[in-house]
């Protein structure tokens, strides 16, 4: 049975290489695309994970801005006084920021 394929296989050997070579070609594509796929599955994981810790940050420092200003309420005896409003109108942009400090707005 052999000798009656060797025949047929010598004529078509050309087209079997060839189609060998596509089927090998398609297949290391689809390799190359499934590695490229995974590296940016990775970076968008590492970008997201970047974005919750810069999140965190920020959340951290704004409570840190909260503990500070109520340390520096209870060291000056209370929200309403000249130290605190004074200090107040040096750090912020307006002086509509200031207005809960300002000792003048009891009367």
């Amino acid at each position: 049975m052999i000798p009656v394929l060797t025949p047929m296989l010598a004529k078509h050997s050309v087209k079997i290489g060839l189609a060998v070579a596509a089927v090998v070609l398609l297949v290391l594509a689809a390799l190359w695309m499934s590695s490229a796929e995974k590296a940016d599955d990775r970076n968008n994981q590492e970008v997201g994970a970047s974005q919750a810790v810069i999140a965190g940050q920020q959340q951290t420092l704004e409570q840190l801005k909260d503990a500070n200003d109520a340390e520096e309420d209870l060291r000056t005896g209370g929200e309403r006084n000249l130290v605190r409003y004074n200090e107040c109108l040096r750090n912020a942009r307006t002086k509509s920021r200031c207005e809960q400090y300002d000792p003048a707005g009891l009367d």
